[in-house]
């Protein structure tokens, strides 16, 4: 990429491409499984302790790294080997930063359905697989975590998890959002996805060792003793040999480097270093979205924008040269600062906080001339002469500061090497000198003069003229429209000067100085962009546009009117059955009080997965609920999780991004994973059902009957129905072609709503449908009545009234499932569907929740 930007030559020969290609996604693969290498490390020294040593040694460990890599180098020699079986003729330009895989294979004349299928199943394999590993990992590790009895080992045991987290985090949520987001949902746009994925691509690499140097203890521990030795001994050496160099002769020599102490005594520095990452990020971000903001919009290309714009590169390199610093030092535990990187940090502190000053007099500037010279405002505060202000400010500040800066290497430091400030600091630095810095002492008093004092009485000198005019006018409209004007600069002079001046001359001896001008020198930056965001009305309203900028309702619309427009036309001529682009999803419109409901369903989704997952994890890792039973019961655990994927995140999605579009082929796979889990979820209860028939009914032989395997086949051939059934019956949909609307009033692509979208004839649909609803609902539910009236007979059988009830209360919790499951889904279709008394809109919603609350069938069996 560098190449291509430096030398402007972006061609690739051919065989370089394929090279650039598996090289690529094989050691992204080995990164993904690298990571779960370390999770499975982390689940062996958390899960079994005693046994840690014996079960992940270095033999071990060495045949699963050879095996990642043999696996992961092969796959994708294999995978890669498949583009050389393409003819490229369409084209040789790839969209992308790299040869990339698909980019590659869409520019090939002849099927590629070979490599598709290929990639996506890489995808999994690199991707899905070892990220299913590490959240498996840590679910086991979290039930372990909570089985400990002492709060501080919890603590402990997590803490040692915090790194490989955060890696997990870098490496998997940027790919997995960009894939998603971008790739599937068609949220972002193509030029966003390829510097989004070269981002996502190449910071993970950069900050993973970062991340285990500074969060691993013993690495970090190492690192730092060894540089602490040779500090160590380096400053002795040094400051003996300063002495006597200095003593016998007038040669000048510097340190290696001084040590930065400002912070050591203060108590709870950890949360002040937080909140200096914090300021430090909002004034990056905010001062680059002014200047953003006001160099793409023309409107705002005038004198008084572009002294903004100075303003904001000045704050953001002003913060830069010190907060970063701040941070390493809490971060790194490592305060030396070599000597030319502290003459530098001293020259850009002091050259930048003097531009600071003048960039607001330059602010006060424009506003004396705006006010007080309203007519001949524009021929006097021109683009050409405010640049020339600018630029002679810049000469000037950076001039003197170079001058005041260059003196401090005519001393001798041999006094000490520590400086009691939080960065480099001319006075503290110079007080460290053992020869005389009278001259220096004379340098940063003018230095103070000529950057706070002379600005700020310009300022002042400038108000006073300001209020003059104002007092003249007439009219006290006209008055106020001119203060208006001001006010955001008054708030900045005031940010910027009241505390500096204050600390000066009151505080000036404190041990709290320290602390008080690093905030003084660091806030002023963060909340000038925020001031002229909030409160400069140019601004905002361009921010506020920016912000809401969407164009995918306008084309959505667009396109929605030109297809159906064109399919009528098309399907009038012909029989030709064509599909629009995708669905409309209105069903929750005209609910009052929906985010309150969204809210709701974000709830249910997040209890519906944990608490799931954590029936799945307790049967899994408990040899002694492998039975029939519990097997049972981890298939119906499955299903819910899959189910309320299917529809709960794509009705936060319309409720969050205001975009209830849906394409063609996501419906069509929204439609079938939802009635094909529904089967599976109805069909889960009848052999729950069938556990207890077997078990009251015929208690001797229940082991010998219902024994693993047979439970197994059970639910193997359930699937199998299930999700053949459903994809025999959502096929049919392909064969409908829909030109009335692609407005689908439901909360997901249901199948009715949609096939009566259609313009032919979709009498077999209906017919799969009603013929679907009696195999996934009226079957499975006849059964489960069948079999509890045959436990009834049992149970009535019995002489003993405790053994009735003991056998009865088994059946408690799959009694509340069905009734959970069954009972409105069943009020809803017989009473609202048939006999038409239920509201469509309250339909809608009923179905939702019915098909939703999921999370009570595993809380039953938790409780």
């Amino acid at each position: 990429m560098i190449k291509i930007f430096l030398v402007k030559d972006n061609f690739i020969p051919f065989n370089l491409c394929m090279l650039q290609m598996y090289v690529y996604y094989a050691f992204i693969s080995l990164e993904s499984y690298a990571l779960a290498i370390l999770a499975y490390d982390r689940l062996i020294a958390i899960c079994f302790p005693m046994r840690h040593n014996s079960i992940n040694t270095m033999q071990s460990m060495s045949w699963i790294v050879g095996v990642t890599w043999f696996f992961g180098l092969g796959v994708i020699l294999f995978t890669t080997s498949l583009m050389s079986r393409l003819s490229f003729c369409n084209s040789v330009i790839v969209f992308s930063y790299f040869c990339d895989y698909a980019p590659v294979f869409r520019l090939a004349c002849n099927d590629y359905s070979m490599q598709w299928a290929s990639a996506s199943f890489l995808s999994i394999l690199i991707l899905a697989v070892p990220f299913a590993f590490i959240l498996l990992s840590y679910v086991s590790i979290l039930a372990t975590v909570f089985m400990m009895k002492s709060l501080d080992s919890r603590l402990k045991a997590l803490a040692t998890c915090v790194e490989h987290i955060i890696l997990v985090a870098v490496f998997y949520i940027p790919i997995l959002t960009i894939f998603c987001v971008g790739f599937y949902l068609g949220l972002i746009d193509p030029d966003q996805r390829v510097l989004s994925l070269s981002l996502a691509s190449c910071i993970p690499p950069c900050v993973n060792p970062l991340i285990y140097s500074l969060k691993t203890r013993e690495i970090k521990i190492r690192v730092l003793a060894l540089r602490a030795i040779l500090h160590h001994r380096l400053r002795r050496s040094t400051m003996s040999f300063l002495r006597t160099v200095f003593n016998d002769s007038n040669i000048i020599i510097h340190p290696p480097g001084f040590y930065i102490i400002g912070f050591e005594t203060f108590p709870f520095i950890s949360v002040y270093f937080i909140f200096l990452s914090f300021v430090y990020v909002v004034t990056v971000l905010a001062n680059c979205l002014v200047i953003y903001v006001i160099c793409f919009n023309r409107s705002l290309h005038t004198p008084k924008f572009l002294a903004v714009v100075n303003l904001a590169v000045i704050d953001v390199i002003l913060n830069t040269c010190t907060i970063p610093s701040m941070i390493k030092i809490f971060l790194v535990k490592d305060n030396f600062i070599p000597f030319n990187l502290c003459m530098l940090q001293m020259y850009v502190y002091y050259a930048f906080g003097s531009l600071e000053s003048y960039a607001l007099a330059i602010l006060a500037y424009d506003r004396l001339i705006a006010i007080c010279f309203p007519m001949r405002h524009n021929s006097i505060n021109t683009m050409q002469s405010m640049s020339w202000i600018v630029g002679m400010t810049w000469f000037f500040g950076l001039g003197v500061t170079l001058f005041t800066t260059s003196l401090m290497s005519r001393l001798s430091y041999c006094n000490s090497v520590i400086v009691f400030s939080y960065f480099c600091d001319y006075a503290p630095v110079f007080r460290l000198a053992c020869n005389d810095y009278s001259l220096q002492w004379a340098s940063v008093s003018f230095l103070t003069i000529l950057i706070l004092a002379v600005p700020f009485a310009y300022i002042i000198l400038s108000y006073i003229c300001i209020l003059a005019t104002v007092f003249m006018m007439k009219s006290l409209d006209s008055r106020l429209k001119a203060l208006a004007t001001c006010v955001e600069h008054i708030i900045l002079v005031a940010v910027f000067y009241i505390p500096i001046l204050t600390i000066f001359c009151v505080g000036f001896y404190l041990d709290q100085r320290v602390l008080s001008l690093s905030l003084a020198s660091c806030i002023p930056p963060c909340v000038n962009p925020l001031i002229y965001s909030l409160k400069t009305k140019e601004i905002k309203i361009r921010v506020v546009a920016l912000v809401r900028k969407n164009q995918r309702a306008i084309l959505h619309h667009r396109l929605r009117r030109s297809t159906m427009s064109f399919l009528r036309t098309v399907f009038n001529d012909s029989n030709i059955i064509i599909h629009p682009p995708g669905f409309y999803i209105i069903g929750f419109e005209n609910f009052p009080f929906i985010s309150v409901y969204f809210i709701f369903l974000s709830f249910v989704y997040v209890v519906t997965v944990l608490a799931n997952c954590l029936v799945i994890y307790v049967i899994c890792f408990n040899r002694s609920l492998h039975t029939p039973k519990f097997l049972a019961v981890v298939n119906l655990a499955v299903i819910d999780v899959i189910l309320n994927t299917c529809t709960i995140p794509s009705m936060i999605k319309i409720f969050l991004v205001k975009d209830n579009f849906i394409p063609f082929n996501l419906c069509m796979l929204q439609m079938y994973v939802y009635y094909a889990f529904i089967s599976l979820e109805s069909y889960a209860l009848a052999i729950l059902a069938y556990d207890r028939l077997i078990a009251i009914c015929f208690p001797m032989r229940h082991n010998s009957i219902n024994t693993m395997q047979s439970m197994s086949w059970i639910v193997g051939v359930t699937w199998f129905f299930g999700l053949g059934v459903t994809l025999f019956t959502t096929s049919l949909m392909s064969r409908l072609s829909y030109c009335n609307s692609v407005i689908v009033f439901s909360y997901f692509c249901d199948y009715a709503p949609v096939f009566r979208l259609a313009c032919n004839d979709y009498s077999l649909q209906w017919a799969s449908v009603s013929f679907l609803s009696i195999l996934i609902l009226a079957v499975p539910f006849a059964y489960i009545i069948l079999s509890y009236i045959c436990i009834l007979a049992t149970v009535f059988m019995m002489k003993s009234l405790d053994s009735r009830l003991k056998a009865l209360a088994t059946c408690v919790e799959h009694i509340i499932l069905v009734a959970v499951f069954y009972i409105p889904i069943l009020t809803i279709f017989c009473v609202g569907f048939y006999l038409g008394l239920i509201d469509p809109d309250q339909r809608v919603l009923s179905l939702s929740l019915a098909s939703c609350i999921h999370l009570v069938s595993i809380l039953s069996y938790i409780l």
